[in-house]
């Protein structure tokens, strides 16, 4: 991943663009690196390695130092490249996977999800303005973690339904108000973290409504689009997401439309798969 990473950036890079291709490698290195410390279940280890980019905060109200910036980056990569080494090491005790595990093609459907949402959150960054589209991604990328949370309180609610309600009816009742629930205290965040980096960020532009409203229809595709992804049906996830995100690079003016088609498209995904207390059994 980090390799092809690398071979897209040094290919789409123009003449004079090579610092942006050497960052672009360098996220690429960071993704893989930050990849394995997940998988391998090193979350803590994870946010150790995040810890030197808390230094680079004030540089939304201050010009810091280039060198200074650099150091940061380069010391939370170094860091994170570092602890993925360690957990691979050889004769470390893991949970061997072998080739009794499942097909590499079954990982396909998660990289084609990963392709969608990448592309959608590149089309929300593209704005009227440079600064108006980098808070956009800046915003949807800093609600990824909240995201992981809502999730993760939606599967635990869910599963204790499960267990304290008999009826299929009142658990479709309670699972569909649960969604509702952690859906909008996800687009409250998103919203939230956009206003906020609008007014950290100098000479930013207030977003307008249109573009609030598009934020808004990528953040509700994306944060279903996770949340099928975690029951286990993302091809269809994966499948509206890069329609979507081909509507878009087709038909730039189409963006909210296509954003909130597949919005539309993942809520009847969500609501007609997820309110089925077998989908919750684990």
């Amino acid at each position: 991943g980090a390799l092809a990473g690398t071979g897209v950036a040094l290919a789409v890079a123009a003449p004079g663009e090579t610092p942006a291709a050497v960052f672009a490698a360098g996220q690429a290195l960071y993704l893989a690196a930050a990849t394995v410390l997940l998988v391998l279940g090193r979350e803590r280890a994870l946010l150790g390695a995040l810890v030197p980019l808390a230094g680079a905060v004030p540089a939304f109200r201050w010009d810091l130092p280039g060198p200074l910036r650099i150091g940061l980056l380069l010391a939370s990569l170094t860091a994170a490249v570092v602890l993925a080494a360690l957990v691979l090491r050889p004769g470390l005790r893991r949970a061997a996977a072998g080739r009794g595990g499942p097909p590499r093609a079954a990982s396909l459907p998660y990289g084609l999800f990963g392709l969608g949402s990448g592309l959608l959150v590149l089309h929300a960054g593209v704005g009227a303005t440079p600064v108006g589209g980098a808070g956009a991604v800046v915003a949807l990328t800093l609600s990824m973690g909240p995201a992981e949370w809502l999730l993760h309180r939606f599967r635990g609610e869910s599963l204790t339904r499960l267990r304290t309600l008999t009826t299929a009816r009142a658990f479709r009742r309670a699972v569909t108000g649960t969604l509702v629930l952690c859906l909008g205290g996800y687009l409250t965040v998103l919203v939230s973290l956009a206003l906020a980096v609008t007014l950290a960020w100098p000479g930013a532009p207030w977003p307008t409504l249109p573009r609030l409203l598009s934020l808004l229809l990528v953040g509700t595709a994306l944060w279903l689009g996770l949340l099928l992804q975690a029951f286990g049906a993302v091809l269809g996830a994966a499948t509206v997401c890069l329609l979507a995100a081909a509507a878009q690079t087709a038909l730039p003016a189409a963006g909210p439309v296509a954003a909130g088609g597949a919005a539309a498209v993942l809520a009847v995904l969500t609501c007609v798969l997820l309110v089925r207390p077998t989908a919750h059994r684990v």
